[in-house]
Formats: structure tokens, C-alpha cells, sequence
């Protein structure tokens, strides 16, 4: 081999290599989309040693250590970005992110309500999602509610929002709309564990029984093992008076989870309707270490088990 080989290839390495901020800027892109990110920040670098002043450096060097779980890194990286253009969205929206995970919701809002802002009508999808995640834990309900609307005017089928937004409205116990939302995410995806059930919880609150039977077979189709599924079903037939289907699906909950004391507790009632006295002593019974610490209730629950026995001598 020549000797001026390794030289060659040096030369020819070095001679290939991006000279200026711009170039070094789009290999460091490269690098990213590759997931090469340690790389990228060193071609970043020598991009900031050539122009300070440009805010895309910062922006991609965010957009790594993001990726590479330096957070605080990502935080100062972006704010550099921003003090160089105050009005990109897209930085401030990843601020808003970083903050949020980082349960610091004062200045995570500030940041997202600047890109929402900024965005264009309607608005950008992920800064409205992430704003009514934002307002909801700040139990500003009415803000979190326009702001999973708006994200869902932009996409649809955005279906956290979709279900966030329903359980907001069944907070401000606006069961139609609520229903109509989950129906719409239903269509959308009709194996959506979550969704079913939560239609079920509303279409019970509305008394639409037939309608809430159909949706908690549904829950248990999805997922055999839902406790909660056989519980509301078990509801829905108690309230349908169809009481030894209520005692088959309560029943069956328990099976699941022997401590699930609602069923319990639901279960006990449906006994007492149907006149078994005994079972529902037996099941109130074992309902009542679960009031331990609420005593209004367990003094409540222990004198219904008096009475039933008076009805169970008579």
C-alpha cells in the first residue's frame, strides 16, 4: 500500500467535510433523522462556533437532548432558541412538554398558551391537547374543555382527547354530550376498552338501560377480565329487574377480585331484593370491614343487617 494513501484519505475526508454553519447544520440534521445524537450535537457545535445567531442550532440541539433524556439541557437549548425568535411555536410548545413532565404547570402554561398563540386557526392539534392535559390538572375544567375541543376540531380522531374531553363533560354531569362524544370514538375504534366502559357509566347515569347493557357486553368482549364491566352490567340488571342476572354478573366480578367491595356491597342489595335474607346478611356482612374508616356508613350498614335478621324470623 502507498504511504500516501492514509494521507489521501484524510485530505479527502477533511476536503468533504461542510465549512460552514449552514452545512455543518444540515449534517447535524442528517445525524438526527439517524438517531445519531451525540454526533449531531457535535456538528451543532461547530455550527454555533461559526453563527451564534441562528436558531435552528439551538432548536436541534434541544430537539437531541431530548431524545437523549437531558432535560434540563433541552430546557436551556430551546430557551436559547427562543431568545433568538420569540415567536416559534414549536419551541415553545416543546418547553411547554418539558415543564409539564416535569409537573412545573405554571410555567408549562405560559409556554403552551405563547404557542397557541402563535399557532394558526384552528390551531395546532398537540398544543391544544397538551393544554387541556395542563388546565385539567390545574382543575380549570371550562379552559380544559375548550382547549380538547379545539384539539379535536383539528384531528377527529384524536381519541385521548376525545376521552378526556367526555370525562369533563361527565364531570359537569353533561351526560348527552358526553355520550355523543364517546359514541363518535366508538366508531373510531370499536375495541377501545375505555371508551365503552365510560359510555356505559353515562348511558346508566341517562337510565338508558338497553343501551348501557349493550355497551358493558362490550367491555367484557374486549377484555373477559374488566372487573368494573361486570360490575355496571350487574347494575344494569339490578336496575332492569332482572335480578338473577345481576347476582350472575356480580358474582362473576368477585370471582375476579374477591375484595371488590362495591360488588359486595351491590351484591348484598340484590339478594335483599330478591328476598334472601340469609345471602344478604352473608354479603353485608362481609361488606362491613370495608367501612372501617367511615363510620356514618358502617354504623348504617350494620343496623340494615339487624333489620334483616328481624326479617329473616318473621
Amino acid at each position: 500500500m502507498s504511504l500516501l494513501a492514509p494521507l489521501q484519505n484524510f485530505l479527502g475526508a477533511w476536503l468533504n467535510q461542510p465549512k460552514t454553519a449552514i452545512g455543518l447544520y444540515n449534517a447535524a440534521i442528517d445525524c438526527y433523522q439517524e438517531s445519531k445524537f451525540d454526533k449531531a450535537l457535535q456538528l451543532l457545535e461547530k455550527a454555533e462556533q461559526l453563527d451564534a445567531e441562528m436558531p435552528d442550532i439551538f432548536y436541534t440541539r434541544g430537539l437531541c437532548f431530548q431524545n437523549l433524556g437531558n432535560t434540563e439541557s433541552a430546557k436551556t437549548a430551546f430557551q436559547a432558541a427562543l431568545k433568538l425568535n420569540p415567536d416559534d411555536a414549536d419551541c415553545l410548545y416543546n418547553l411547554a412538554r418539558l415543564f409539564y413532565n416535569d409537573s412545573d404547570l405554571d410555567t408549562a402554561m405560559a409556554y403552551g398558551e405563547q404557542a397557541d398563540m402563535l399557532a394558526p386557526d384552528p390551531g395546532d392539534e398537540l398544543t391544544s391537547y397538551l393544554l387541556g392535559l395542563i388546565y385539567e390538572e390545574q382543575n380549570k375544567v371550562d379552559e380544559a374543555i375548550a382547549a380538547y375541543e379545539k384539539a379535536l376540531l383539528v384531528n377527529p380522531e384524536h381519541l385521548l382527547a376525545g376521552v378526556f374531553l367526555s370525562k369533563l363533560y361527565i364531570q359537569k354531569q353533561d351526560y348527552q354530550k358526553a355520550i355523543d362524544r364517546l359514541k363518535g370514538l366508538a366508531d373510531l375504534d370499536p375495541n377501545h376498552l375505555e371508551v365503552h366502559y365510560e359510555l356505559s357509566l353515562c348511558l346508566a347515569k341517562m337510565g338508558e338501560w338497553d343501551d348501557t347493557i349493550h355497551f358493558c357486553k362490550r367491555v367484557i368482549e374486549i377484555d373477559p377480565a374488566y372487573i368494573k364491566g361486570y360490575n355496571q352490567l350487574g347494575l344494569a340488571m339490578y336496575c332492569t329487574n332482572q335480578l338473577e342476572s345481576a347476582v350472575e354478573y356480580y358474582e362473576k366480578a368477585l370471582e375476579l377480585d374477591p375484595t371488590y367491595a362495591t360488588a359486595i356491597n351491590n351484591l348484598a342489595y340484590t339478594y335483599e331484593k330478591l328476598q334472601n335474607y340469609a345471602k344478604a346478611i352473608e354479603k353485608f356482612t362481609g361488606y362491613l370491614p370495608y367501612t372501617a374508616e367511615r363510620a356514618s356508613e358502617k354504623q348504617e350498614v350494620e343496623e340494615h343487617i339487624e333489620l334483616l335478621k328481624g326479617k329473616l324470623m318473621e
